[in-house]
């Protein structure tokens, strides 16, 4: 990691100061690594804790900004938002292309050959809220994995796409070969769209 240096023998000394405060909750576990000592959920002789770090927003945040970088200037990519009718009920996808032209749902999990029905009654939930045609959730995909195929809800689309996390490509590969599902997905959805209108 940039910036870290090798173990040196006071950094079983250090105190947490006001200006890095936001340290003290790692502080003990990270003393307890350098001292090698072990962990289990048995009982022991000292007392431990844990902590962990939210990372299902992150993960959103990463695929957003790709996606925002790869699709740009064409489509923008935002976190979305709609508020339902008539009561204090709001919607937020993560994933908001075009301004409304299409949703997407990021799911961080591996992907399963079959409709997972919560996550699809999500993507349905929120590409009717944005009054809509087409959806798409975004999950990962190990070795051998494929996509699902699309699938028609009255008169909405929802379609698979998943980046490639079986260690096949590098990070950036993966990135790129998402992004361009996503133009080709989103290509679709504008062309059909001209179609309605003409």
């Amino acid at each position: 990691m940039d910036g870290v240096a090798g173990i040196r023998p006071h950094d079983l000394r250090v105190q947490s100061g006001r200006r890095s405060a936001h340290y003290l909750p790692s502080l003990p576990l990270a003393k307890q690594l350098i001292r090698a000592e072990g962990r289990s959920l048995r009982s022991g002789a000292r007392d431990t804790w844990s902590f962990l770090i939210r990372t299902p927003e992150m993960i959103e945040a990463g695929v957003r900004e790709v996606l925002r970088r790869s699709l740009a200037p064409r489509w923008s990519v935002e976190e979305g938002y709609a508020a339902a009718r008539g009561a204090g009920v709001r919607f937020n996808p993560d994933l908001d292309f075009g301004k409304g032209l299409a949703v997407g749902d990021v799911k961080y999990k591996l992907a399963t050959s079959d409709w997972n029905r919560s996550d699809l009654n999500q993507i349905v939930t929120f590409v009717a809220a944005y009054d809509c045609a087409e959806g798409a959730v975004f999950s990962f995909a190990g070795e051998g994995q494929v996509s699902r195929p699309d699938l028609g809800v009255g008169r909405h689309c929802i379609r698979s796409i998943n980046w490639d996390a079986s260690g096949a490509l590098s990070p950036a590969e993966a990135a790129k070969q998402v992004a361009e599902a996503a133009a080709l997905w989103l290509s679709a959805v504008e062309a059909q769209g001209l179609e309605v209108v003409a």
